[in-house]
């Protein structure tokens, strides 16, 4: 698998999400990869009721995708890494925070070009230049990267199916296009 980087992006002829109701769940797990099973349905405000509602929106630490999306990773072999937690957005289609179970540990710290915060030397804070080993990705289709948990990274077959079905609401950006923050 080559992997690349999943961004979101609605532009302007899209609503996006408002208001600051979902980030009270990502530190309880989202950007840990831990399960958020026990939560409830997660309130979002749409900027717009007359524009419509992109496949994928959000922001990359907290994805909201639609049933459509929700579809094609559930018919993925690695669907065990996805947790769904419904939205309530009043729209008539149904839209979910996607959560990404079990981060994967695949940075590589002696080839990468990156800044870590000055409090704690583990923790980085920007990459100028990623490298990363990829055999530890196993068969995902998409992740997070445990050392740096807010990009999320996309199999050149997922992405593909993507654009396949013509999805809105994201943009593919090579993994060499930095700075990664």
């Amino acid at each position: 698998n080559y992997f690349e980087r999943l961004e979101i992006y609605t532009g302007k002829e899209y609503a996006f999400s408002v208001g600051d109701d979902p980030q009270k769940i990502i530190y309880d797990g989202i950007l840990q990869g831990a399960s958020l099973e026990e939560k409830s349905k997660v309130k979002i405000l749409l900027s717009s009721k007359s524009k419509p509602v992109p496949d994928i929106f959000g922001e990359s630490y907290f994805p909201i995708i639609s049933e459509k999306v929700k579809n094609i990773l559930t018919s993925l072999p690695d669907s065990k890494y996805f947790e769904f937690l419904e939205c309530d957005l009043h729209t008539k289609n149904k839209y979910y925070v996607l959560n990404i179970l079990e981060l994967v540990e695949c940075f590589d710290w002696t080839k990468s070009k990156y800044e870590t915060y000055p409090s704690n030397g583990k923790a980085i804070s920007e990459i100028f230049e990623l490298v990363m080993h990829i055999d530890k990705a196993g068969d995902r289709n998409l992740f997070r990267m445990k050392e740096k948990a807010v990009p999320l990274f996309i199999s050149d077959y997922l992405a593909a199916l993507f654009a396949q079905q013509k999805l809105t609401g994201y943009k593919i950006t090579a993994t060499n296009k930095f700075p990664l923050r």
